[in-house]
C-alpha cells in the first residue's frame, strides 16, 4: 500500500520520468568530455562539457519539479518528520541546481579568462558545492525514509541514490534521479 493517493500531473510525471534519463545522458557526456582529455578548464569550455552541464541542470530541475509534485500527492510531507525532510531535500536540490547553473554559465567563461582558477577551483565555491551535496543527500535520505514508512516500494532506491550524492562522481545525483523516475513516474 502506498500513500501516494493523488495521481501525478502530466507535467510533473514527465519531469520525474525525465530526471533519470537526463542524468544518465549528462554522465555519459561528462565521461566523453573527460575521455577527450585536457585539464578541468579545457573540459569545462568544450562542447561536450557544456552539453553535460546543461543536461545535468535539466535533470536537477526535473528533480525539483518531481519533489514539489510529491508534496501535492501525499500528506506525509505536510506534518511531522515529513515536513523537514521535504524542506531539506528541496533546499539541497535547489542549491545543487544552483551549482550546476554555475557549471553551465560561469565556469566555461571563467575557464576562458582565468583557466588556472577554473582548473583548481576556489575554496569558497568548493565548500558551497560540498554543502549543497550534503543537504541534497540528507534531505533525500529523509524523504526516502518517509516514503519507506508509507510503503512506497521503490523508495529504498531513493536512499541509495541520496547517499551516493556524497561520492566523488561527476554527476553525483544520477542514481537519485533514476530513483525519482521510478518513484515519481508512477501514476499512483
Amino acid at each position: 500500500m502506498t500513500t501516494l493517493t493523488v495521481p501525478a500531473t502530466r507535467a510533473a510525471r514527465g519531469a520525474a520520468l525525465a530526471a533519470g534519463p537526463s542524468a544518465v545522458v549528462s554522465l555519459a557526456l561528462t565521461a566523453a568530455a573527460i575521455a577527450r582529455g585536457g585539464d578541468n578548464a579545457a573540459i569545462a569550455r568544450s562542447p561536450l562539457g557544456i552539453a553535460a552541464a546543461v543536461v545535468g541542470l535539466i535533470s536537477l530541475i526535473a528533480l525539483a519539479v518531481a519533489l514539489v509534485d510529491l508534496l501535492r500527492r501525499t500528506d506525509r510531507f505536510t506534518t511531522g518528520a515529513g515536513r523537514p525532510a521535504w524542506l531539506l531535500a528541496f533546499a539541497g536540490t535547489i542549491m545543487t541546481a544552483g551549482g550546476q547553473w554555475d557549471a553551465v554559465f560561469l565556469v566555461p567563461g571563467l575557464a576562458a579568462k582565468a583557466p588556472q582558477i577554473a582548473d583548481t577551483g576556489l575554496d569558497t565555491v568548493t565548500v558551497g558545492y560540498l554543502l549543497s551535496f550534503a543537504l541534497l543527500a540528507l534531505g533525500w535520505v529523509a524523504v526516502a525514509a518517509v516514503l519507506v514508512r508509507a510503503r512506497v516500494r521503490t523508495a529504498w532506491l531513493l536512499a541509495v541514490g541520496a547517499v551516493l550524492c556524497l561520492g566523488p562522481l561527476p554527476v553525483r545525483w544520477f542514481v537519485l534521479a533514476i530513483a525519482v523516475s521510478l518513484v515519481g513516474g508512477r501514476s499512483r
